[in-house]
């Protein structure tokens, strides 16, 4: 079966998994936005062909629906998911999470690593609403079997509130499907506003 990894972190990085060797010297903050600056870039790509399509009464898509072949009207290829409480960036076949991804909650958390059949799998860092960052890892199931805080070179701070859909978000992990309401809006999507930024 093909891989649907796609080439997001810069070249020096010669692991085989998109956090394996999870920045045993690197920070964990850094990781993280190497990740989403290259996803950026491919999703902006994307985003130019696909806008918001409603999949189900709880589910709208922003992106590829066949990108690898055919997936019945399915999430298959790269995207953005968004659900009543969470959204998940990155790649996506028949339908389910695959390969790297950043996944967002309502309640601020950022999570970074990579989905086999829509379950966490080996290494994950996760940046919480508090401003932590936490390495965790996953087994081959899904299931969590170990975290523990990662330090961090710089604070990275506290999850702000959306004053449009009051999702709490992380600024530098903005983007133009953020906004839970903003397929509401003319061009069917939206960053999230902080309370500051509203006029």
């Amino acid at each position: 079966m093909r891989s649907l990894d796609f080439p997001l972190l810069p070249r020096h990085h010669t692991s085989t998994s998109a956090v394996s060797c999870m920045g045993r010297t690197r920070d964990a903050l850094a990781e993280m936005l190497d990740f989403w600056s290259s996803l950026q870039r491919y999703l902006e790509e994307v985003w130019r062909k696909h806008s918001w399509m409603q999949l189900t009464p709880g589910a709208m898509f922003a992106g590829e629906l066949g990108r690898w072949g055919s997936a019945n009207g399915k999430p298959h290829g790269l995207g953005c998911l968004a659900l009543a409480e969470a959204q998940h960036l990155g790649s996506f076949r028949e339908g389910r999470a695959e390969g790297q991804g950043l996944w967002f909650s309502s309640c601020g958390k950022v999570c970074f690593g990579k989905w086999k059949s829509n379950a966490r799998v080996g290494d994950f860092i996760l940046l919480d609403a508090q401003g932590r960052l936490w390495r965790e890892q996953y087994d081959s199931q899904g299931k969590r079997y170990s975290k523990k805080m990662a330090p961090v070179e710089s604070e990275p701070g506290e999850a702000f509130q959306c004053s449009h859909c009051n999702w709490k978000y992380h600024q530098r992990f903005n983007h133009c499907y953020a906004c839970q309401l903003g397929a509401d809006g003319a061009d069917g999507c939206a960053p999230h506003r902080g309370w500051a930024e509203q006029s």
